[in-house]
């Protein structure tokens, strides 16, 4: 699993394009209103649709069980070498991140955006690497 990434995060839509042209199954996050992400298989980028706070999302079927993801990328706004994530405010990989029980967890960002110390609550979901 990926992210389609905005406009001020890294841009790894060349990847997700080569993977997907390797065959890989690729799913991308459909966020909803209530801040749920629901996993979105990507069929393409002319199967590409606008979604809810500027991102874009698939066209493709929804993933029928979690246990399909063995990796995700994971953007952020901050990490620091211990895998703590600062994102958006709105919660969304902080919910979704724990139900991923099997993946590995790979925080993505510029090198600017590691640091030595986040804030960190019971409620944070970490990612394994950055």
């Amino acid at each position: 699993m990926a992210f389609w990434p905005l406009s001020d995060e890294p841009d790894i839509i060349p990847l997700i394009s080569s993977l997907h042209a390797a065959g890989k199954r690729i799913f991308l996050p459909e966020t909803t209103r209530d801040g749920e992400i629901i996993p979105r298989l990507f069929s393409g980028l002319s199967e590409m649709q606008k979604g809810l706070f500027g991102t874009s999302i698939p066209l493709g079927p929804a993933i029928s069980s979690l246990d399909e993801i063995g990796f995700i990328l994971v953007p952020g706004v901050a990490f620091s070498r211990e895998g703590n994530r600062l994102g958006r405010g709105q919660g969304c990989y902080d919910r979704f991140l724990p139900k991923l029980k099997h993946a590995v967890k790979r925080g993505v960002c510029f090198p600017f955006q590691i640091v030595g110390d986040l804030p960190h609550e019971a409620h944070d979901a970490n990612v394994d690497y950055v």
